[in-house]
């Protein structure tokens, strides 16, 4: 045996041991393996010159400079798609004729090209150069059918060092993969320079309804909002940070009913007062402005009793006769206009205390169930019946009286949603969006701001049964909480979307998500997105490693 001396990169000197009878191949092999440098492989062997029957010297192996050349490792890696398309070309039977011919005429076969090829890389100490070559080489893949999944997979392919189908697939696989992730997080961060785009959301956030974590992520309608609405709809069943998510998902609900009553008191230039809280006492707040803005106006109206007005009374009777209170409420009728219709007419006063009287008496029955609540119906019937009168005998105040209208039958709306909702919205006073939503169509029309609501703030049961659910479940040791120091991930989710949804997170949240965005971080959206479609060509050389 021989003894060779190679000298590693940073400048150790290795001592190896070769047969005496190996070649210069052999030795630059076996360099190679002593110092873990591939460079070896193309090192020059300096043969030691010793006398007939003398020992033999120390050989020195002399390894090739490294290649510190930019451009050189772009192009290197740029060749890399190339010679994988060559090897499998080459390995069809049309490709083996073509090999073999260009063999004939003195080029190097396809294997000994590649070869020398994969040994350029390996001494090429430009690594990044090499992968924007690797990059810029496969974005004509960014133009095949499919989407991000394909252009991905064949990047994949493309940059593959597999020699079997199935490593190639394999990797393959990881593109595909690291494109759709890429695709879809660059097209994140362009959502997040220019905010939150969904029009029912923005309308929310307008109307002072405060969203959690979760509900802006689903409004945001990527696969990484749609993640975040998922992991939060299973921390809302955690012990801990659970109630921190329910009580975030509570003043959203809270706030769509106080933005509910300012909506209603829109319609004549009122709001409620800052701070106001849902509830029964909100709703007959609301009634209670509605009412005053009508007591101003109607003093200067008169009204005449039309077939329509008869028609109408006749409607609320049915209503009463229904809940068996029809002599009640014939009663009532009598008492409200006896003594107030002068012929068919009705001055403004008498108008101003048949309103007043009708909302006293419909005030006993708002908040009723059953027969005592189809009652008060036919009541505020009545009282309907005596407004439309006023606004058809009224044609020169007719807008005002329709926008007095109109916030009458949101309020009804309102009132019939907070009825017909479970038992803790009858205590409280406080509706969901899909009760408003359903007591709106049911009057012929669909409220777009419930509608919006609805999509946004669903009525969720926190998940008990999922497969997510229960290994999140276990992760939690028995329910008593995660250990930052054993599942620091788990951890750092579940205080992110608890930190996110207190209410000093919440207020920051949404201001983040809705608020006005410096013109230049707004500039990036479009560039953003228009590179999310070259995600797989620019993640795809982070993930196929390279196998030597």
């Amino acid at each position: 045996m021989a003894t060779a001396t190679a000298t590693t990169r940073k400048g150790r000197k290795v001592t190896f041991m070769h047969p005496m009878d190996a070649d210069e191949a052999a030795i630059r092999k076996l360099a190679a393996a002593a110092t873990g440098e591939p460079r070896y492989a193309r090192a020059q062997v300096l043969r030691a010159q010793t006398a007939e029957g003398a020992p033999v010297a120390t050989e020195q192996v002399r390894a090739d400079p490294d290649d510190t050349s930019a451009l050189s490792g772009f192009v290197a890696g740029a060749l890399k798609p190339i010679d994988n398309v060559a090897k499998w070309v080459g390995n069809t039977r049309a490709g083996e004729a073509l090999d073999e011919f260009g063999q004939s005429l003195g080029f190097p076969s396809i294997e000994d090209t590649n070869a020398e090829h994969d040994e350029w890389r390996r001494n090429n100490t430009r690594t990044g150069y090499q992968m924007l070559g690797s990059i810029a080489s496969t974005l004509p893949a960014s133009r095949l059918p499919g989407g991000l999944a394909v252009q991905g997979g064949a990047s994949g392919a493309l940059l593959s060092d597999a020699d079997t189908l199935g490593d190639t697939a394999k990797d393959a696989a990881f593109g595909a993969a690291g494109g759709v992730v890429g695709g879809k997080v660059l097209q994140s961060l362009g959502g997040l320079a220019s905010g939150v785009t969904n029009a029912g959301a923005r309308a929310l956030n307008k109307a002072g309804v405060p969203l959690t974590l979760g509900q802006i992520g689903q409004a945001a309608g990527n696969l990484p909002g749609r993640v975040v609405g998922y992991v939060e709809d299973v921390a809302a069943g955690l012990p801990l940070v659970g109630s921190v998510v329910t009580a975030a998902r509570n003043r959203g609900l809270e706030g769509f009913n106080v933005a509910a009553g300012n909506r209603i008191l829109a319609n004549i230039g009122e709001a409620l007062p800052k701070g106001a809280k849902p509830g029964h006492d909100m709703i007959d707040a609301v009634q209670s402005k509605l009412s005053g803005r009508y007591q101003q106006l109607v003093p200067n109206l008169t009204a005449t009793a039309d077939q329509q007005f008869a028609a109408d009374l006749a409607a609320a009777r049915d209503l009463a006769d229904q809940a068996s209170r029809a002599p009640q409420l014939a009663k009532i009728v009598n008492s409200v206009f006896g003594n107030r219709v002068n012929g068919s007419q009705l001055s403004g006063q008498a108008l101003k205390d048949a309103e007043s009287e009708l909302t006293r008496l419909y005030g006993k029955y708002a908040n009723s169930q059953g027969d005592e609540g189809l009652y008060g119906e036919a009541i505020d019937g009545v009282r309907q019946a005596l407004r439309d009168m006023v606004a058809r005998s009224n044609p020169a105040q007719a807008s005002e009286l329709g926008a007095l209208n109109t916030g009458w039958a949101q309020l009804k709306a309102l009132r019939g949603a907070v009825r017909s909702g479970s038992d803790k919205a009858k205590a409280t006073g406080v509706t969901s969006p899909g009760a408003l939503l359903r007591q709106s169509a049911g009057k012929g029309y669909r409220d777009p701001f419930a509608e919006a609501a609805t999509d946004i703030l669903p009525n969720r049961t926190p998940d008990s049964g999922t497969a997510g659910r229960l290994f999140t479940g276990a992760a939690l040791a028995g329910s008593i909480g995660v250990d930052p120091r054993e599942h620091p991930f788990l951890a750092g989710t579940l205080g992110t979307v608890g930190a996110l949804n207190s209410r000093t997170g919440q207020v920051a949240l949404n201001k983040l998500a809705f608020g006005a965005r410096p013109a230049g971080l707004t500039a990036l959206t479009q560039p953003l997105n228009r590179l999310s479609r070259y995600a797989p060509q620019a993640v795809t050389p982070l993930l196929v490693q390279p196998r030597e």
